[in-house]
């Protein structure tokens, strides 16, 4: 006789086997970036050994070559860089969260060419030139471009609103960068103002820093409560609803955030 029963299937993985996977996951992640920040001090023009900064580090005497290059160039370079990262990549996985769009990011979706764009209009024709103005230019240009994406977005026949979303976002963007380009090259002054904010360098601003970090840090401690409500966002506007979640205000709500994450970044390194 033939064996008719279903074919047995495998149990689904226990929860401590995936809490042990993310466990090692992060830890593994901490590693990767405690040598990232060490490579980051340690190496440059003039590289120092590991056993030099921490010497530096635990004792900051404030005197000598390597402990000025340390404490007034690397330090605030990996610092600032540490943050404009956790901004931009917060802010893109909560854009990819809220329009279940693995594609979507600050960049595609036109949200870093609008905030750029009010700096240079800023710049230009308000004279603005610190980073504190940069900033509220790129909260208000990010704003604007993103409720323009929604609007133009989620009324297009692409088939659906996260791919309308994308297509006004990728033309918006290129609307801007256009814009940008026009704007910089007819006043000279502007352009070579313009020109080392726009680099998007880390390298001496150690000043943006102190002025930047209060929003990015205010950004980042207000996406982390979003984590559970973005994941139940992920099955769909309908299951949100049948789970007790407001679709509208969270939609809104992250997206602020993650506005306020990609408008830091874009201030304190262009």
């Amino acid at each position: 006789m033939f064996d008719t029963s279903p074919p047995a299937t495998s149990p689904p993985p226990p929860a401590r086997t995936r809490s042990s996977r993310g466990t090692a996951l992060v830890l593994i992640a901490c590693t990767v970036l405690a040598c990232t920040v060490v490579a980051s001090i340690a190496l440059g023009a003039r590289d120092i050994s590991p056993p030099e900064v921490v010497r530096i580090l635990l004792h900051p005497d404030g005197t000598g070559y390597d402990s000025h290059v340390l404490w007034t160039e690397r330090i605030p370079r990996t610092l600032l860089g540490l943050t404009v990262g956790a901004a931009l990549g917060a802010s893109g996985l909560m854009m990819q969260a809220l329009t279940m769009n693995p594609l979507a990011d600050p960049g595609v979706l036109g949200i870093e060419q609008g905030a750029a764009m009010f700096v240079v209009l800023g710049i230009l024709f308000l004279g603005v030139t610190g980073v504190t103005g940069y900033f509220w230019l790129a909260l208000a240009g990010a704003a604007f471009t993103a409720t323009l994406v929604y609007l133009i977005g989620t009324r297009t026949n692409a088939g659906s609103s996260t791919l309308g979303l994308v297509l006004a976002g990728v033309a918006l963007a290129a609307v801007m960068s256009s814009l940008i380009t026009l704007l910089v090259v007819r006043d000279e002054a502007v352009y070579a103002h313009l020109r080392f904010w726009s680099m998007g360098q880390l390298t001496g601003r150690a000043k943006v820093l102190d002025e930047i970090l209060p929003f990015a840090v205010a950004g980042l401690l207000l996406a982390l409560p979003f984590g559970r409500t973005l994941n139940v966002l992920s099955m769909g506007e309908d299951a949100a609803r049948g789970l007790g979640i407001r679709v509208e205000r969270s939609q809104l709500l992250g997206a602020a955030v993650a506005v306020l994450l990609c408008a830091a970044a874009t201030a304190a390194v262009g």
